[in-house]
């Protein structure tokens, strides 16, 4: 499936446009997923287009622009694009190989189980999950029960040369891990780790949903939007700490776990206590590459040390891909 740069925009159709995934290694090397549609509650079904932007330190290029409301990206260490969602009307998974200064895209060949893409996330090249499903089913609930039946979870996993199905081990809402052996899945009132060529499930810490999950070394943290804070190994986990509310990212980058919270900031997370690094409010998506990066009310911003920080403007944005720029 090729995916077309955007065409011209009727200038009488006003738009907004809200950053949902930032994957790169910084502002001046990454990836942006953008939804662009006429109203702020972005809905699948009310015009809502997805934009898929390059930021290599010049002005944002559209690098493909589709119908529809893609749910997810990531970029491997290699700088393949995945894409997870509907596009053009086609739900799937699309892969961005880049060649030059653009990205060759094809629809990956997911297992016959795989409906709708709800997520994906790459180790690499040769580690690259990708899931669904699962909107019935509560936390305790398993995986092939009667509430599963009506929108089974599912996950497929490619090894660098086929994808297969694997069985979920229940409704998955992120995935990730510092390496092949401690990779790990969090979804609601679930725990999961892979095994190389299995979800082993562990017991969670409560029943809560984990909506976001990163490794560093042996430990991997999972955070929910609530505000709980979990902790494991692939040993165990627990709960450690409540943060505060409306969570949006969690991250570990430069020997400090990061939070970030819609309506209070960065923090640090030590212990089970938080201390704020940067004061901000409509903090969006959080993203830890070479630096620091995150969405704000005025457009991204980045840091190596949070005393110093570079922003492109919500200005540059609108500019570039026809929009006001919305930050909840």
């Amino acid at each position: 499936m090729s995916l077309a740069p955007t065409d011209c925009e009727d200038p009488l159709a006003h738009r907004y446009i809200r950053v949902m995934r930032l994957a790169g290694r910084s502002l001046a090397d990454a990836y942006l997923l953008v939804h662009r549609a006429p109203s702020t509650d972005f809905a699948d079904d009310e015009g809502t287009e997805t934009l898929v932007v390059r930021l290599d330190g010049g002005p944002p290029r559209v690098v493909a622009s589709c119908e529809g409301a893609a749910r997810d990206l990531v970029v491997s260490p290699s700088g393949t694009v995945y894409v997870a969602g509907a596009l053009d009307g086609r739900h799937g998974l699309h892969i961005g190989t880049p060649t030059g200064d653009a990205l060759r895209w094809h629809r990956a060949e997911l297992p016959a189980d795989a409906a709708r893409v709800e997520g994906v996330w790459a180790l690499d090249d040769h580690t690259v999950f990708a899931w669904g499903g699962g909107s019935f089913l509560r936390p305790g609930d398993e995986p092939t029960g009667e509430r599963a039946r009506l929108d089974p979870p599912w996950c497929a996993f490619f090894d660098g040369h086929v994808w297969r199905s694997v069985p979920s081990p229940g409704p998955i809402t992120a995935v990730h891990g510092a390496s092949a052996d401690t990779i790990m899945a969090v979804g609601r009132g679930l725990v999961a780790h892979w095994r190389g060529d299995r979800w082993n499930r562990m017991e969670p810490p409560g029943d809560d949903t984990a909506s976001f999950v990163f490794g560093a070394g042996d430990t991997v943290r999972a955070a929910s939007f609530q505000g709980i804070l979990w902790e494991g190994t692939v040993y165990g986990w627990n709960r450690l700490a409540r943060g505060p509310h409306a969570i949006v990212g969690l991250a570990h980058w430069r020997g400090a776990w990061i939070v970030a919270a819609a309506h209070t900031g960065l923090l640090r997370s030590v212990g089970d206590t938080f201390e704020r690094v940067v004061a901000a409010q409509g903090v969006g998506c959080l993203h830890a590459g070479d630096t620091l990066c995150w969405s704000g009310v005025s457009g991204l911003v980045e840091t190596t040390d949070f005393t110093t920080f570079h922003e492109l403007r919500d200005t540059v944005f609108e500019r570039a891909l026809g929009g006001s720029w919305w930050s909840d």
